[in-house]
Parts: structure tokens; sequence; C-alpha cells
């Protein structure tokens, strides 16, 4: 006997497509998120703990805490028309500001549509725990944060107007520049000896529970940041690799590494992202015999004095 469904799309089939993601109250943040992936999401954990009861099968479950949080990534895009700073730039400033008095994290809200209004979620208070610029030869220039959120609520949305995502282009590898110090002044290794670039800013947050009568978190709270990352090199830099292999005979650092990207036509677009690394460290480059292009990997670590040094020299970014 074959099944003769009783109406067409009834239950509908649902599309993501005209899903979006939205950060409310983000300074200088003038356009909607086009985000290639988000899973941002409310999770909980249900065990079935192990006890002794005469029974082979468990008969009693216990509930875990609610975590309110996930990732998501999207492409850099220049800007267009009447704006400051782009995506990048905005969120930015929200993963390395921190507040003087407490070293607390600046928040806001985010939006998440999947299909339509009844598919749609406000994560509440989000701070960026992770927030990663990475850039590839032939590739687009990528943002991903990971974001961590007290709770989540049901909310209405509405459809994107057009002015919310105008047409622009793609941050792609071209647009993209590095400067590297090398422990020699007149010879900074440049975005022509550089295949790959990759930064982390890990503000290594914790959530924290009380006995408050919820199982959502009580508090939220940033520890201590690791800015750390890696470059790979065309071939191997001579004076990098003798500069990371003299760390023993220095008692600081005071290199520095540039990145970013420029906007290409000031008179229609914006959104240019410019950030000093000050105080690197570097580990010895990582290198393997192979018969295919020969490559080096440099890893490093950023020192900042204080949290504002991050922004010394940067451009495309909105203050503390």
């Amino acid at each position: 006997m074959s099944y003769i469904p009783s109406g067409t799309n009834n239950p509908p089939a649902e599309m993501g497509f005209i899903g979006y993601v939205r950060f409310q109250g983000v300074t200088g943040l003038s356009q909607l998120i086009r985000a290639r992936s988000a899973d941002l999401m409310l999770r909980q954990s249900i065990d079935a703990p192990d006890i002794i009861d005469g029974r082979y099968d468990r008969t009693i479950y216990q509930l875990g805490a609610f975590e309110v949080g996930g990732g998501i990534e999207f492409p850099a895009i220049y800007g267009v028309g009447n704006c400051t700073y782009s995506p990048a730039g905005a969120l930015f400033s929200y993963a390395v500001c921190r507040s003087g008095a407490d070293g607390l994290l600046k928040n806001f809200d985010t939006m998440l549509r999947y299909t339509n209004g009844a598919n749609s979620f406000l994560y509440k208070q989000c701070i960026i725990n992770q927030y990663t610029f990475s850039v590839e030869q032939q590739a687009e220039v990528n943002i991903s944060l990971d974001l961590i959120a007290t709770y989540r609520e049901s909310t209405s949305s509405v459809d994107v107007g057009a002015t919310e995502t105008p047409v622009t282009r793609v941050v792609t590898w071209n647009d993209a520049f590095v400067e590297i110090g090398s422990g020699n002044g007149n010879d900074p290794l440049e975005g022509r000896s550089v295949r790959s670039f990759e930064v982390s800013f890990n503000n290594n947050a914790e959530r924290y529970y009380t006995l408050n009568g919820t199982l959502f978190p009580q508090a939220i709270a940033p520890r201590k940041r690791d800015i750390t990352g890696n470059f790979r090199v065309l071939g191997r830099s001579q004076s990098l690799s003798n500069w990371a292999l003299s760390n023993q005979t220095r008692c600081s650092e005071d290199q520095n590494i540039t990145f970013g990207y420029g906007v290409v036509d000031t008179a229609n677009c914006c959104g240019d992202f410019r950030v000093v690394l000050p105080n690197i460290v570097y580990q010895i480059e990582e290198l393997s015999l192979t018969n295919d292009l020969f490559e080096t990997t440099v890893n490093f670590r950023s020192l900042p004095d204080t949290g504002e040094q991050l922004l010394e020299g940067s451009s495309g970014i909105p203050s503390c």
C-alpha cells in the first residue's frame, strides 16, 4: 500500500536561507553579518548516574547545567555607503576591550533567525570569548567568533531590508597585509614572503554557577587572555630563525606584527582594518622534508603591556 500525502507542504519544508545573524547594540556595526556558519545554541546534558539499586537498567537521571554559546564564522567584507567600521573591526573591540575596574568584556545581544519568526531566538548578554583572524593565499579573509551568552529567549523577527545587506565585495588575500618584525629593524618580513597568517584572541571566559534556583550561570567572566598565532613562510627566514634561537639572550621583546586589510576604493566603500600586535615572542620554526613547496611555520605569542596597547597604531576599530 502506497502512502499519499494529505496536503502539499503540510508540514512545510522550511528553508534556512531566510535566516540571519544580527548583533544588537554593537557600536559601529551598521550592517547585517553575512554568516558562513552559526552554531550558537542552548545546550544541556542529561546523565544517568551510576548507582547500585539491584537493577541492570538505569533508574534515575540527572539534569546538567544550561550552557549558551557557540561559534559564528563569516568572511570579512567591505562596508558600503556612510559607515565607519567594517563588521570585523566593530566586533574586534568587543573581543579585546576590558573595563579597567573589573576586567570584564562589553556584552551585546545576538539574534538568530533560523527560518521564520517562530524559529527565532535572542541570545542575551553575549561576550566574545575568542576572536580569530585568518587569511591564506588565494582565499578570503576569514573571521571566526566563539560566543558565550547567559540565556536564550524566543523572540519575533522581521525580514531583512535591502539597506542591511548592500552588495559588497569580500576581502580577499590580495587586500590583506602583514608585516612581521624579524629582529632586524631594517628587514621586516613582509606579505610577499607569507603564505598564510592566523591570530587568535582568547579570553578564556568561564561560566560560574551559584545556588540561584536556576540551571543558568549567575555570572560569566573572562580570565587572563592569550594572544597566539602562526604564519607560514615561503621558504625560511634566516633572520627570524636566528631571532627565535637567541630568545635566551634577551629579557624582553619589542617586536611587532601588523596585520589587516585596507580599503581599495575610498570614494565608494569603507571599513579598513589594521591591528598592531606588540611584544611578540617567536618560537623556533617548524619545518619538514618534502617533495613539494618548501615552507616553514612560525608560532608566536603577543604579550601587551595593557589592554589599550592592542589598539595603539590600529585603525578601523572603535575605541574602548
